[in-house]
């Protein structure tokens, strides 16, 4: 046991070498300060039962710096059931537009807007985010100078507060940075539906190709930036301009939190891309090995070296990989917490795992996804 837990050890710093460098080459490069096109651009924005956060990303939304005649927000209602969509009535401007989805589910809501969208670009997000002034200006100078580029940006946790929340800022930031990896060494490809940018014709050509959407496990953003993979004209890019970063709350509760990654699991277990699973198995194999270790050193004290060693190792290279990218989110990364948040994870996540293998429906958002 002890002799492939370091094997799993070596494999694991190899992949987050592989994180490390990337980070390092992208963020030293310098920052393309381009100015906006001049070519107007959409967003899609889908939202269900999300009164409470709406406020807040209108008021975002309003104080954007790029010319309100150059873009077009989409806000198309899920089938919610609180004053989301009152709300967003109430504050409409010019460039607003409210639809309703034809059908269930996020997929669904996204086919809607594109029936009315006549832009060549699209930029989405989700209903909870918040993003800065120049956030689709940092987007929007992309537009018109290379129609096939898919593109996916920062999402991060905002003002973490609690552990869980800190457990959660750092799950985020470790996948920014292997979406990161991989789309820069083109060994995988990852991307965030709060978060990213794409071509009208790209989207059209995706989504007129699936029947109606059932499930209400959504899984847009990776089944997107896996058409634009496939096709061999279009670039994938990371926009890690500071400006395209958008903050999205913590999950409140770890039954919401399970959940939520159950979903994410479901995107994971239907993905083609070989090479994203192997870089989450083999993040997801040090955790569940850790995991083991402490259960056996309690029957066989002798593996408790071996044990200290794995743990050591792992929260040490963890720490230097998200320490490197800390200050680019803004986040302190407090090392008590990170060191209670990092003691924490290896259990959560294998109990997410070992559930999801049992358990494939779950709730969300008010609906059981299957």
């Amino acid at each position: 046991m002890a002799v492939l837990a370091l094997m799993i050890l070596c494999i694991y710093s190899a992949l987050i070498g592989l994180g490390l460098l990337t980070w390092h080459r992208v963020i030293q490069a310098p920052v393309n300060h381009s100015i906006p096109s001049g070519q107007s651009i959409s967003i899609i924005i889908p939202y269900r039962n999300e009164a409470r956060s709406l406020p807040q990303l209108l008021s975002h939304l309003d104080r954007q710096d790029l010319d309100p005649a150059l873009w077009t927000c989409f806000f198309v209602n899920d089938h919610s059931e609180d004053e989301g969509p009152q709300m967003i009535a109430s504050r409409l401007k010019p460039n607003y537009r409210m639809l309703d989805a034809i059908g269930s589910g996020k997929k669904n809501a996204i086919k809607t807007a594109l029936a009315s969208i006549e832009t060549r670009s699209i930029v989405q997000t989700d209903a909870d985010c918040l993003m800065g002034e120049a956030w689709l200006s940092s987007y929007q100078s992309l537009a018109g100078k290379d129609e096939n580029i898919f593109c996916t940006a920062p999402v991060v946790i905002v003002q973490p507060l609690s552990i869980l929340d800190h457990l959660q800022m750092l799950e985020m930031m470790a996948l920014m940075g292997m979406t990161l990896a991989g789309i820069e060494s083109g060994r995988w490809y990852m991307a965030n539906g709060a978060n990213m940018y794409y071509s009208r014709e790209l989207a059209i050509r995706h989504y007129s190709d699936k029947a109606p959407e059932k499930a209400f496990a959504s899984g847009d953003d990776m089944g997107l930036v896996y058409a634009a993979a496939s096709e061999p004209n279009y670039k994938i890019k990371f926009n890690l301009h500071p400006d395209s970063i958008v903050t999205t709350p913590s999950i409140n509760g770890m039954n919401h939190l399970i959940s939520q990654r159950l979903r994410w699991s479901t995107k994971n277990y239907s993905s083609k891309d070989g090479g994203m699973k192997v870089a989450l198995a083999i993040a997801l194999s040090i955790n569940v090995t850790n995991v083991l270790l402490v259960i056996l050193t309690l029957f066989y004290p002798f593996l408790f070296p071996a044990t200290l060693m794995m743990w050591v190792s792992k929260l040490t290279i963890d720490y230097l990989y998200l320490k490197s990218m800390s200050s680019f989110y803004h986040y302190g990364m407090p090392v008590g917490k990170y060191l209670l948040s990092s003691l924490i994870y290896p259990f959560y996540i294998s109990f997410v795992f070992i559930l999801s293998i049992f358990k494939r429906n779950y709730e969300w958002k008010g609906r059981i996804a299957r």
